[in-house]
């Protein structure tokens, strides 16, 4: 590629103070040195900072392209550079410098980068010569500072028109032929656009050569080749659009079109993630199956959010939809959109739970930014209260859009040896809330003797209790018999045990003064089960 400018002057000795290079006014170096060097006649390539501009590109509205690229040939580190637009105000479009290379290290290449944006409201092809001042500078080294003036010629579109793959695409106009997503370069092979349809639909691009204007004699159908004309149908294998823009607001003028035919339905969503605009063909006879006129122009503003693409698909049943061409105006003083905020509040809990059970948690989450975001939304538990949350209890992966909200449960299983009191916190990426519940240690409700007959020999005698809490099958349960009639020593047979519960085996054993049954088995048992124990052959009598 050909540069705007090219080197002619001559360098001969430089000694203490600054030396000047200079050709014309547009394109200029000036070279200082903290020593003698001796720089001879070169290219630009090979001098002392190499620049090389980028010119001719063809830019779209808000895309950002490289401009230069900086060589250091100095053999020295510049650790500052700098690129300003010196002509801003004189441009039909707006360029702001998006990355310049913080430094460049000996023999280091860098680019210089810039948006552009206010292509105007017309589509029309603005150009314009972009006038970039550069400054170089080494602290430590013998060039201290290198500053010169380089001119890169832009050219700045925001009409899209959609073609044949024929088609010469008419000035002011970037193409789409009907390709798949993907990038874009055929207008231009530095282009950094991507858009297109969710399947190839070159086969139902159309150029009627019935009106002068190329903008107006071409389209496409969203509907695939062999249902045209028919309704559309995704779920069919109907195409929709997509392109992938910028983060920002956009005034959006959409224009359909067909020269030859009135059998189309002219109506569409047009999202940008959060925000959809409902586009509706007032003029479209449903019974007739067609519009009074050949074309529809709609205006509007949407708001497309970082990550998202913008989308046009016609609603399900749209008859025979199509689409002629777009432009974009990208706000000239935007408002970036407020990021996503997710507030999380604790509805309600379990603020009493029984060792061993879950703790349910009810959580509503509401995004009040003004982004869509996914973010994992947690349950975490200190469960001894040393002031730390690190047991991971439970999360939930939630997406939502500007001002939506989400409510659900999560859940955390107490485990023995937790403390008594459980600090939980539920955390967004923004947000937190803490509680606290009271874990218990359940313990059956009273187990009564019946049946007993003091002083009688072979009475049978039945507990009966309820267990407040599951039981594992590796868990048992002694359930203790004191106050044993009179003064007397209880006995006891245990050939005749049962268990009349639910599974599980009971064995006796005896204390002083007391007998304990323990309960245990290979099943689990529900809390609040009844079980009765009954044993046969017990014998009480006096002491001594």
């Amino acid at each position: 590629m050909s540069k705007k400018w090219t080197r002619r002057g001559v360098l001969g000795l430089l000694g203490t103070g600054a030396g000047l290079l200079a050709w014309d006014s547009r394109g200029s170096t000036n070279i200082s040195a903290d020593r003698e060097t001796d720089v001879n006649v070169t290219s630009d390539s090979q001098a002392l900072l190499g620049i090389e501009t980028f010119d001719g590109q063809l830019v779209f509205e808000t895309e950002t392209r490289n401009l230069v690229e900086l060589t250091n040939n100095t053999g020295e580190t510049l650790d500052t550079v700098s690129v300003s637009v010196t002509n801003g105000g004189a441009l039909p479009f707006d360029v702001d410098i998006t990355d310049t290379p913080d430094s460049l290290d000996p023999g280091e290449s860098g680019t210089v980068s810039a948006r552009i944006t206010g292509c105007g409201s017309t589509c029309e092809e603005e150009t314009g010569p972009v006038e970039l001042e550069i400054f170089v500078s080494s602290a430590a080294g013998s060039v201290s500072e290198i500053a010169g003036i380089r001119e890169v010629a832009l050219s700045c579109v925001n009409c899209l028109t959609f073609q044949t793959p024929t088609t010469v695409t008419p000035s002011g106009f970037v193409p789409d032929a009907g390709d798949a997503f993907g990038p874009r370069t055929a207008h231009d092979p530095r282009s950094t656009l991507e858009y297109g349809w969710s399947r190839d639909q070159t086969t139902e691009t159309r150029e009627r050569n019935t009106v002068p204007e190329t903008e107006e004699d071409t389209l496409n159908h969203f509907v695939r080749e062999d249902r045209i004309p028919g309704k559309f149908k995704q779920n069919k294998n109907d195409g929709y659009w997509e392109f992938d823009l910028d983060a920002g607001e956009y005034d959006v003028t959409m224009r359909c079109h067909d020269p030859d035919y009135l059998d189309q339905e002219y109506s569409f969503d047009v999202s940008g993630g959060t925000d959809t605009v409902q586009l509706r063909d007032s003029e479209f006879d449903n019974g007739d199956k067609e519009r009074t006129t050949n074309g529809e122009t709609y205006e509007f503003t949407i708001q497309v959010d970082p990550n998202e693409v913008l989308s046009i698909i016609p609603p399900k049943n749209t008859y025979n939809p199509k689409i002629t061409w777009l432009r974009f105006e990208a706000d000239s003083d935007p408002s970036s959109p407020d990021p996503a905020n997710f507030e999380v509040a604790v509805t309600d809990y379990d603020d009493l739970v029984n060792e061993g059970e879950d703790g349910d948690v009810d959580v509503y989450v509401e995004n009040t930014g003004e982004v869509q975001d996914t973010q994992t939304v947690e349950l975490n538990v200190d469960d001894d209260q040393d002031g730390t949350f690190d047991v991971a209890a439970d999360d939930r992966s939630v997406t939502l859009g500007g001002g939506k909200t989400e409510s659900f449960t999560l859940t955390y299983t107490t485990q023995a040896g937790d403390a008594p009191g459980i600090d939980f916190e539920v955390t967004s990426d923004q947000d937190r809330e803490e509680r606290t519940t009271t874990l218990t240690v359940p313990e059956l409700s009273s187990a009564g003797a019946t049946d007993i007959v003091p002083n009688a020999d072979d009475q049978q005698q039945t507990f009966a209790f309820t267990l407040g809490e599951r039981l594992s099958t590796d868990e048992q349960v002694t359930v203790t018999v004191e106050d044993n009639p009179g003064e007397g020593v209880l006995e006891y047979d245990s050939t005749g045990v049962d268990d009349e519960g639910q599974g599980g085996e009971v064995g006796i054993t005896e204390n002083s003064d007391s007998i304990a049954f323990e309960y245990g088995g290979d099943t689990e048992i529900a809390a609040d089960t009844r079980v009765e124990i009954r044993a046969d052959g017990m014998v009480v009598g006096a002491a001594g």
